[in-house]
């Protein structure tokens, strides 16, 4: 060996000995400003609720605390310095760490007796380095301590994750499935993972194949779908080999022709058994009832003796009473889709529920399925799929085991059946660890703490818990009050561009150009009336946008009441001088606005030989006979009178006949005030009858194209402004993010009611009806979801006025404490 070799190893010896000192002296500085920091940030926020306290009261006494100002500015500064420190210190670490690996690969061990490492932490000496490795270099980023401890659990009991927003629970729940298989070497076939989404469904099935290192043809036997997919995939593979269960459920294929053929089937029963009036009752048709029936686990005859009991006395048809022809349209129903085979969305489930009650043997073949089930969004179960995940997985059995995920306060779908009470008593039915991943990797600093405050206002009703920032940034986030709703969408139109100006430039390869990136914005809203403004408004300027919902496009023409009468006039409009059954519409249309069966109305008394005032008259005549609380029929008389002019004149004042329409009683209970107030915009807007026809075919043309703009922009190739709803926005995350609507009424819903407030008996009957009880406390989750949907900026806005009336702003605004910008 030369005198040069000598040097190159006496170097590296001395830069091994020197890195293990250095390491050791690194570790000790990293202990000690771990614990600094951590002191800092108790501080930190104790200070900051102090401040906020503090700062109600000088809002009161225009007195001002300068003192507490200082130290909170002198924190804020100080806080930067410790980040700043502590990364160099992790950084230094990790590049000596790299180093003395390297050595280790060549010379052999140089460090005889490592420290056993805690459960949550990942040393290079742990037999599971390696995955650790090269999942984190897929990633790009570490795990935290909890996603390791949840990740490496032995399951020896169930595993449940509370996992907040952001807190990267779909990377720590693949790469415990990919432990499982890899390290742990489950037979893949034995995992499951069920999700609510089918984009929620690919989001996992593509990280997971990642993590299992599969190449691109290559696919892992776990079985990864929606609660639908998954059990509806067993029940056709157990039709194999129990044959009996192909005509005991439907488990065909969904299509457009065969729902077709259902929606076409349902429609003629209803008519045929006179349920017209309950398939509107309240806004909810029979199949929304009758889902929502199904999701909370009840049975056919229970939901005949619901209707018995709730609706039968209010039907104005008595003989037979309602829930005789109901249940005589359900089973005649029932019987055409086994023979046609024609499968509803809800037969998925049901399918393998009641074939797990009916069959001994089917049931103890589906418990042998899977030895690990994951169940993603748990927070988001509703009563039927709890029975079916305890009829699999039973609490007292030793047998799969469940590895369920999710946050209760993110629970949003009551309306479904869904309840946060099954992720909070889980620990209660099941042999449970708990690890909770409260890290938040998504939103700056003030965004989580926003997040924070409004959601700790539902004490009474979540696990209590606190998320962290991981972030220390703090960027945009305030609440703007505009004029009115155009206002409203000028200002998040004119913010959008600015700041897609200065962020990330939108690049269009065909245009050759380079543009104000429209995509690094969304705007959220709670429902379809509050986004009248900021549609009509992107519209005339011509700003490209897509929107989630696309039946939200056709705005007033999606309240059935006004769309029905809307189809009516086109139809009297278009018949020569009109035509006798444009005439039975209306006076149909006329009967269902009074209370009274439309079927029987229109052709007892109106034929070929009447001119159109005669049938005028045979319309207000009959409707003063049968609608004895309703008989004076000015507006009636009114109404005809005008649309009889309208025939002869070629155009509708539709203006003047709404005013006539708005004074049929059951039309004015039907509609909600926010309604009225739009179609009386919308009116105002297009006044004549030809004007509304364009605008509603502009509209469907809009529709119509919106999935392929969808599609373009989800593929990066349109830039375009994105609207979607609370509900569709869950799961997502965006640089810069609008919550439109923030006023009583709109969010919270006018209809919230603090849970506290409901009884027990109160909430039992509306679940007998249907018609579940919008809590506060959800309406706050709401809230709470389009926040922690925000990375960068976020901005709440409020119109002072909407359709030309005051709006009170949202109690949630109060609850958020957030600096306000008037517009």
């Amino acid at each position: 060996m030369n005198n040069k070799d000598l040097n190159i190893i006496n170097k590296f010896f001395r830069m091994v000995t020197g890195a293990s000192k250095e390491i050791e002296l690194l570790q000790l500085n990293i202990k000690q400003m771990s614990n600094e920091k951590k002191n800092f940030l108790q501080k930190y926020d104790q200070l900051a609720e102090s401040y906020e306290v503090l700062n109600d009261r000088n809002n009161k006494t225009g007195l001002e605390n300068s003192t507490l100002k200082q130290e909170m500015f002198n924190l804020t500064e100080t806080n930067k310095k410790v980040s700043e420190t502590n990364t160099l210190y992790e950084l230094t670490l990790f590049e000596f760490k790299n180093k003395l690996i390297d050595y280790n690969n060549c010379y052999g061990l140089l460090v005889e007796n490592p420290q056993p490492t805690e459960h949550g932490s990942i040393s290079p000496y742990d037999k599971d380095a390696t995955f650790f490795e090269e999942i984190e270099k897929i990633k790009k980023n570490p795990f935290n301590n909890f996603q390791v401890q949840a990740i490496r659990y032995e399951m020896e009991k169930n595993l449940r994750i509370i996992a907040g927003a952001g807190s990267g629970k779909t990377e720590t729940i693949c790469a415990k499935a990919a432990y499982l298989s890899l390290i742990k070497k489950v037979d893949e076939s034995k995992i499951g993972m069920i999700t609510f989404t089918n984009k929620a469904s690919k989001e996992m099935s593509s990280r997971l194949h990642e993590f299992m290192g599969y190449k691109s043809g290559k696919k892992s036997k776990i079985a990864i779908g929606t609660f639908h997919k998954i059990f509806n995939d067993i029940y056709k593979t157990l039709e194999i080999q129990y044959p009996y269960l192909k005509e005991f459920g439907i488990s065909e294929r969904i299509s457009d022709v065969k729902t077709k053929k259902y929606n076409v089937t349902a429609r003629r029963l209803i008519k045929e058994n006179k349920l017209f009036d309950f398939d509107k009752l309240n806004g909810k048709t029979i199949a929304s009832r009758v889902s929502y029936w199904n999701n909370m686990g009840y049975v056919h005859d229970e939901m005949i003796s619901f209707i018995e009991l709730h609706f039968n006395k209010d039907d104005k048809i008595q003989d037979p009473p309602l829930s005789e022809r109901f249940n005589k349209m359900m089973s005649d129903l029932s019987e055409i889709k086994k023979k046609e085979r024609i499968p509803t969305f809800d037969d998925y489930l049901l399918n393998l529920y009641y074939a797990m009650l009916s069959f001994p043997d089917v049931l103890e073949v589906i418990r042998r399925k899977f030895d690990y089930l994951f169940i993603d969004e748990f927070q988001d179960t509703n009563p039927l799929q709890m029975k079916i995940i305890e009829l699999i997985c039973p609490p007292n059995l030793d047998g799969t085991k469940l590895i369920i995920v999710g946050d209760d306060d993110q629970s949003i779908y009551a309306f479904r059946g869904s309840s946060p009470k099954f992720i909070k008593t889980f620990s209660d039915e099941y042999e449970t660890e708990t690890i909770s991943l409260m890290k938040n990797y998504r939103s700056t600093r003030n965004i989580v703490q926003a997040g924070n405050r409004i959601i700790r206002n539902n004490e009474d009703d979540r696990i209590d818990k606190k998320m962290d920032s991981f972030s220390n940034d703090e960027n945009d986030l305030y609440w703007v009050k505009c004029k009115d709703s155009s206002s409203e969408a000028d200002w998040i139109i004119g913010q959008s561009l600015e700041l897609g100006h200065h962020g990330k430039p939108y690049i269009n390869e065909e245009k050759e150009g380079i543009f104000p990136n429209l995509t690094s914005s969304v705007v959220i809203y709670r429902s379809k009336n509050q986004i009248t403004g900021i549609l009509m408004f992107l519209t005339n300027k011509k700003i490209p946008f897509v929107i989630e919902e696309e039946n939200d496009l056709l705005g007033v023409f999606n309240i059935d009441d006004f769309y029905n009468i809307y189809q009516t006039w086109i139809k009297l409009m278009k018949s020569p001088s009109g035509s006798i059954q444009a005439w039975i519409d209306i006076s149909n249309n006329l009967a269902y606005s009074y209370f009274f069966d439309p079927i029987s109305v229109g052709s007892p008394f109106i034929n070929h030989n009447q001119s159109n005032a005669e049938i005028c008259n045979e319309i207000v005549n009959y409707i003063k006979v049968n609608t004895k609380p309703f008989n004076d029929t000015t507006y009636v008389n009114k109404y005809l009178d005008l649309l009889t002019k309208s025939i002869h004149d070629g155009e509708m004042d539709l203006q003047k006949i709404l005013d006539c329409l708005l004074g049929f009683p059951k039309l004015k209970k039907n509609l909600e005030i926010e309604e009225i107030e739009w179609i009386r915009e919308v009116i105002k807007q297009n006044n004549t009858l030809r004007k509304l026809s364009d605008y509603y075919n502009e509209l469907i043309a809009k529709k119509e194209k919106m999935a392929i703009d969808l599609e373009s922009y989800f593929n990066g190739k349109l830039n375009a402004l994105y609207l979607l709803t609370i509900h569709k926005s869950k799961g997502l995350a965006f640089e810069n993010v609008f919550i439109i609507g923030c006023y009583q009424g709109g969010l919270p819903s006018s209809r919230a009611e603090p849970l506290s407030s409901i009884s027990n008996e109160a909430m039992r009957i509306s679940q007998e009806m249907a018609d579940p009880i919008s809590t506060l406390e959800e309406e706050r989750r709401l809230i709470y979801v389009a926040i922690t949907r925000a990375k960068s900026n976020l901005y709440l806005t409020y119109p002072r006025f909407s359709q030309g009336k005051m709006m009170e702003q949202s109690e949630f605004l109060s609850e958020l404490k957030l600096d306000i910008k008037d517009v």
